[in-house]
């Protein structure tokens, strides 16, 4: 091989996949739950923003289904092998950058081991996937330090374009690996001037935008996806308005997405400014910084989400942290990222949840097909990763009707429960969902959601049951 550290890279990788696999959650986080039910109901294309997240679940779920992979598991896998892919490309940037062996294997090992990267790696969700787009773009990046071309600067802004696909924060990719460039480039053997460096930073964005807007295009009119670039932007004004207006601390925000998910290079970066020759590429990452705090302080406000906006820049963090320590202190910071990061995974994980609520389930149907009637967080936990083979209906989809659609529906929904229960299915109402359409999130709709539960309770007989983690009233003809 060209480079003696390839097999260090691929050996960080396997061992961070294997590790990733051993602590995966089994757990419901996020968005991940919904978009698994998403592909069980066929709706690949229908996501407006991250679009190209779910098609690759779905993807790899056809290729691998004929093998037994659960849709559950598949996805599971793609976020560990995703994440590892993503640290492979890493490694493989920082010996491009000039890293001797040892310190950049120890960069990937810091990368890898991250309290947010272990977290993301380890539930069904985007950051994971996205990570091995960011990787390319830090290949990207290298490539283009090493020979400063147009092609190389278009290949790094097509790269920042496909993660911007699978998760909208990729938008900010080309300002970190433009700041980075800038910095760098001036050290390299080319050494280029400053005009030279704006050009293919210039054609970097260029290409980025040209694949943004080219790809959610293509996509609407091949598929007829719901792919949209306002859609973002949208939902950032929305929370950012709404985080303003509740108020938030932004050094809680930064302290609970930014240093502990980053640990423990969020903090040692900081040695750089310590080092005359590093000071650019550590102004350079501290410029990159600004934009995803900003994003985390007012999108994120007073939900916890593990470093989730800021991951893209664990693997500079600890570049930076690689460059300035010598290895055995290096080695240290390794030991407390990785002991940080299983705590952040064992302190959520909780498979038992969805474990207990499937066990209920299949206690009291004893054996016979059920139907649920459900909507709560842990009612879409359960179905998206333990009952594959158990159909739904979501309740709050309905509940934010328009009260004279939903009187619409009702005889049809009451037709198709009366069917379910003459074939002997059992028809549950989960707790969750009864709880859900009562609570202050559907005030706006009460009227509607009150609508829907009086009808349930007027036109069949309901006896509440429990089994395990799972609490419901069953549906019986009256």
């Amino acid at each position: 091989m060209s480079d003696p550290g390839t097999l260090d890279g691929v050996g960080i990788a396997v061992l961070a996949a294997g590790l990733y696999l051993l602590l995966s959650q089994r757990t419901g986080y996020g968005d991940g739950p919904g978009m698994l039910l998403q592909i069980r109901e066929h709706h690949i294309w229908s996501s407006p923003s991250h679009f190209l997240f779910i098609p690759l679940v779905a993807g790899l779920h056809a290729l691998l289904a004929p093998l037994g992979l659960s849709l559950p598991a598949t996805a599971a896998g793609l976020s560990a092998l995703g994440t590892a892919t993503g640290v492979l490309l890493m490694h493989a940037a920082s010996r491009g950058l000039g890293l001797a062996r040892d310190r950049a294997a120890l960069a990937a090992a810091l990368t890898a081991t991250c309290p947010g990267v272990l977290f993301f790696a380890t539930v069904v969700e985007m950051p994971g996937p996205f990570l091995a787009f960011v990787g390319l773009g830090a290949v990207g990046l290298a490539r283009l330090v090493q020979r400063p071309t147009i092609g190389h600067a278009a290949t790094l802004g097509a790269a920042t374009g496909l993660a911007y696909c699978v998760h909208a924060t990729g938008n900010l990719l080309p300002g970190v690996f433009g700041l980075l460039f800038l910095a760098l480039a001036g050290g390299s053997p080319a050494r280029l001037a400053w005009p030279a460096r704006l050009r293919l930073l210039a054609v970097v964005v260029a290409v980025h935008a040209i694949v943004v807007v080219a790809v959610p295009f293509a996509l609407r009119r091949s598929t007829g996806a719901g792919a949209s670039n306002s859609f973002a932007l949208d939902f950032f004004l929305q929370y950012a308005r709404s985080t303003l207006a509740a108020g938030v601390d932004p050094l809680k925000v930064l302290l609970r997405e930014w240093v502990w998910p980053m640990l423990p290079v969020s903090v040692l970066w900081l040695l750089a400014f310590t080092r005359r020759r590093e000071r650019a590429l550590g102004a350079a990452l501290l410029a990159s910084l600004l934009p995803y705090a900003l994003l985390a302080i007012l999108v994120v406000g007073r939900l916890p989400e593990h470093g989730a906006y800021l991951l893209p820049l664990a693997w500079p963090a600890a570049l930076l942290t690689a460059r300035v320590l010598p290895p055995v202190l290096l080695l240290a910071a390794l030991a407390c990222g990785l002991t940080a990061g299983v705590a952040e995974v064992r302190g959520h994980a909780r498979p038992e949840r969805s474990a207990g609520y499937a066990a209920g389930v299949r206690e009291l149907a004893g054996g016979a097909p059920v139907y649920l009637l459900m909507g709560g967080k842990v009612d879409v936990e359960s179905c998206a990763l333990r009952l594959s083979d158990t159909d739904y209906l979501s309740l709050p989809a309905l509940a934010v009707l328009d009260a004279a659609t939903l009187e619409g529906l009702l005889p049809r929904l009451e037709a198709e429960l009366a069917q379910r229960l003459a074939r002997g299915e059992r028809v549950y109402l989960t707790a969750g969902a009864d709880a859900l359409l009562r609570s202050e999130r559907f005030s706006a709709n009460a009227r509607v959601a009150a609508r829907l539960l009086a009808f349930l309770e007027e036109r069949f007989a309901l006896r509440t049951v429990q089994a395990h983690g799972f609490r419901a009233r069953e549906l019986r003809q009256r």
